[in-house]
């Protein structure tokens, strides 16, 4: 497939940036709505910080015949609500723990969160459609 497109035309190479775009379009739109899945039965502290900070960038080496881009967050949390912790990881710890919410100004007891894989669940949704289309289109 990628010998296919060292040899595409500009009009081959554009449209397949445009397929790679709109890919990274519906991934960023189904990690978002992902996010509102929540962990299970255990409320969440929801400012929308990370919902609002899922997005996308197409990858520039493209045009030098490689094809690529990202859907990602830089929220510093964002592995912890995509991976779960406390006895929902399986690294995590196994017995129940207490910290003092300084929101609520009181002490809670967890045990952790679920894991929500809000990215990984809206990426494995599109690699279907998207070999099956870029496929397609090399090969004409």
């Amino acid at each position: 497939m990628m010998q296919g497109l060292e040899r595409a035309s500009a009009s081959l190479r554009a449209e397949a940036s445009n397929l790679v775009k709109r890919y990274l379009l519906m991934i960023e739109r189904d990690a978002r709505r992902n996010m509102d899945r929540g962990g299970g039965s255990i409320p969440r502290t929801d400012t929308g910080r990370l919902k609002n900070s899922i997005r996308h960038a197409l990858d520039a080496a493209f045009f030098r015949a490689s094809l690529g881009g990202e859907v990602f967050t830089d929220v510093h949390y964002a592995v912890y609500v995509h991976e779960g912790t406390g006895i929902f990881h399986s690294e995590g710890r196994r017995t129940p723990w207490v910290y003092f919410d300084e929101r609520r100004g009181q002490f809670v007891v967890t045990r952790g969160i679920p894991a929500n894989p809000f990215l990984r669940d809206a990426f494995e949704k599109h690699v279907p459609g998207f070999v099956r289309d870029l496929k397609k289109l090399v090969e004409g």
